[in-house]
């Protein structure tokens, strides 16, 4: 049987990718994002919490994150650029899609990721503008087909 490819959007298995991380920890911020990303998905508000660099973790910070739970249903993770980690930070400009109710959303973000006791955490985020999909591209819905051929946006 063939193993099934992680939900991160990766070429590698669950197991192989964000699995690992999860259990043994991110060795890059790309790693962390995806990760985080499984995550949402999944609805792991402990391992969220767990990545999250504490100057975020405010009061009220885990009922956000169930909050967004409710909200979002995630589709596919695209990652667009990951810079080499620099002084104990990274960045990773991702876009994720979403289903909220009956519309689809888009979350195009840079993050930072700092370096901190041995472990990388998410930092913050700087939002960005709509990212643009080329029509040869796979879908934002993560079906596997062009998006000529799925969504035709």
């Amino acid at each position: 049987m063939q193993a099934q490819q992680c939900i991160c959007g990766s070429t590698v298995s669950e197991e192989d990718c964000c699995r690992r991380t999860m259990e043994q920890g991110a060795r890059t911020p790309e790693e962390l994002m995806r990760s985080r990303y499984v995550a949402f998905v999944k609805k792991d508000v402990e391992y969220l919490l767990k990545t999250t660099h504490p100057d975020l973790l405010e009061p009220g910070f885990r009922e956000e994150l169930e909050l967004e739970f409710e909200r979002n249903t995630w589709l596919s993770l695209r990652i667009l650029e990951a810079s080499q980690p620099s002084g104990g930070a990274g960045y990773v400009e991702f876009v994720a899609y979403s289903k909220q109710g009956a519309c689809a959303a888009e979350l195009h973000e840079r993050s930072k990721f700092l370096y901190e006791d041995g472990r990388w955490l998410y930092h913050s985020g700087k939002i960005l503008p709509a990212y643009k999909i080329g029509r040869n591209e796979p879908c934002w819905c993560g079906s596997g087909k062009k998006i000529k051929h799925c969504h035709r946006i």
